[in-house]
């Protein structure tokens, strides 16, 4: 992935995880999910819950891991665009 897209991609990450409305529906699946897992016994429906919560937390890391990485990409980029060898050529 390019400096410009790594950073292009962690602007919209944190967008989303910053988002009122994004946030309230992670919350209302996680809940869901969990008081699905505590009312079945059966073990099939369970493991596919459980699944269904680890996933949720997946798509959750992969947004601030892009989240970081552009955070990163930008704080590198405006600390070679101010660099005192970039004035001289170097």
């Amino acid at each position: 992935m390019s400096r410009d897209q790594s950073i292009r991609y962690g602007d919209l990450a944190i967008a989303v995880l910053e988002n009122d409305a994004f946030k309230a529906a992670i919350e209302t699946i996680q809940n869901e999910i969990i008081q699905e897992w505590r009312k079945t016994t059966k073990v099939e429906e369970r493991e596919c819950l459980f699944l269904s919560e680890k996933m949720l937390g997946r798509v959750l890391v992969e947004l601030n891991r892009l989240a970081s990485e552009g955070k990163m990409e930008a704080a590198n980029l405006k600390r070679a665009n101010s660099s005192p060898l970039q004035i001289f050529g170097r």
